[in-house]
């Protein structure tokens, strides 16, 4: 037996026997004859190893060549007996010990209730800290044997900081900002208190780290509706069919033909025709969206030859009373040069709930505080650079009072009471 399959063979049930080979995949198959997962690499080294169903594949219609694309993580839990989840920490370093030879460090393991996630990563000297998206990813099922592995060896850099504040200056300057805003618990439309979003850290010298830029948000032109149905707007002349779905939850439409053109071509601006549809669609609450804009640090080159880059995604908010509902935003995707539209999602805004929700008996201010006394930071590597894979350190918020070691998720504007994030991070210390 080849030697991957015969270190495989200790962490699957099926009986391994051969591998066949088709470009830099090879295909694993059993002594049945059956395929049951494939081998990938790049360079001379593996990238990736997946174990799959091929009766789930094939009734799911995916290829088995693209079967690496599935998420591992959230894969039907298909075992009939299950292990405690105190072993599963031994399981996965055993499995990374026979996989991968690198000195990587355990840092976290994820609950996903269908699998677990296992993440080892590569250390810095320095401060001893665990480097995002640089090591060994394995999900693992319940029953501990192992459904992929994800190896990540794009070489890294490191950047120092001339100079570095204290863990106590970094959390000093988050207790002197908002941590918390004003919003809507979608269960039932009361008011809580969440996340500023926009603020995630503290960078090394002291200045607050914003995610992806700032954002405003700016009034919509006034539209002329057009004669003709919904439907016909939104095919903007095109042929073909498209998926319309209109229920209580919201509005859904999507072209059939997603991403190609046919005669004629509407040529009108991208952004007045997402507009109009949405003003279509949505009537007299049109006044009450907004244009969300973020704020990019680095401007980004658009390049009309990427099929990608030719659809441009807008984001509509509704605004009531100051609060902008960021979770229930509009998304329609458009045509950059054409005008017209590929995607619509327009979630349903319950303007006779709001008008009835209790006013906040917490304030604003307390609720700040009240984060404040539970919020602290831990010293992080993040990427700061894609491109160049450059890390740096930072600080990053947590709250370790967490139960769930997950950030604050909202604060009741009425109890006072807080609720976390459900993460399914597990405790892996010995």
């Amino acid at each position: 037996m080849d030697r991957m399959l015969e270190i495989l063979q200790k962490f699957v049930k099926e009986k391994l026997a051969y591998l066949t080979q088709q470009d830099d995949i090879q295909f694993i198959f059993d002594t049945d004859g059956e395929l049951v997962g494939e081998i990938h690499t790049e360079q001379g080294f593996v990238s990736h190893i997946d174990f799959y169903d091929a009766d789930q594949l094939a009734n799911a219609g995916i290829p088995f060549s693209n079967s690496a694309m599935m998420n591992a993580a959230v894969r039907p839990n298909d075992v009939t007996e299950e292990l405690k989840a105190a072993e599963i920490p031994r399981i996965a370093w055993e499995m990374k010990e026979a996989l991968d030879d690198r000195a990587l460090q355990l840092d976290y393991i994820v609950d996903y209730d269908t699998n677990y996630l296992a993440v080892f990563e590569e250390v810095e000297l320095r401060y001893g800290l665990p480097i995002p998206n640089t090591g060994l990813q394995l999900a693992i099922k319940r029953d501990g044997t192992l459904s992929s592995a994800t190896f990540m060896r794009q070489p890294f850099t490191i950047i120092y900081p001339e100079h570095m504040i204290s863990k106590e200056e970094a959390r000093r300057v988050l207790q002197g900002v908002p941590l918390v805003q004003l919003s809507f618990r979608q269960e039932d439309w009361q008011y809580v208190y969440v996340p500023t979003f926009d603020v995630y850290g503290v960078e090394a010298d002291g200045q607050l780290m914003h995610l992806g830029g700032k954002t405003t948000y700016e009034p919509l032109p006034e539209v002329k509706a057009i004669p003709g149905s919904l439907q016909d707007l939104l095919l903007g002349g095109r042929a073909g069919q498209a998926t319309m779905d209109d229920t209580e939850e919201g509005f859904y439409w999507e072209y059939t033909a997603y991403g190609e053109l046919s005669s004629p071509i509407l040529q009108q601006p991208a952004f007045e025709h997402a507009c109009r549809a949405l003003q279509t669609i949505t009537g007299d609450l049109y006044g009450s969206y907004l244009l969300e804009q973020r704020e990019h640090p680095a401007e980004v080159s658009i390049d009309l030859q990427d099929a990608a880059c030719k659809w441009i995604t807008y984001h509509f908010v509704y605004c009531y009373k100051g609060l902008y509902l960021i979770d229930h935003a509009a998304e329609i995707t458009v045509h950059r040069v054409t005008g017209q539209i590929g995607h619509v999602t327009v979630p349903k805004i319950p303007v006779e709930k709001l008008a009835v929700s209790k006013p906040p008996s917490i304030t604003l201010e307390t609720a700040n505080n009240m984060a404040r006394q539970l919020v602290d930071v831990k010293l992080s590597m993040e990427r700061v650079d894609i491109v160049n894979n450059l890390y740096t350190a930072v600080y990053m918020i947590e709250y370790p009072s967490s139960p769930t070691k997950g950030e604050i998720k909202s604060i009741d504007a009425y109890s006072g009471e807080i609720r976390f994030v459900e993460t399914g991070l597990m405790d892996i210390e010995e």
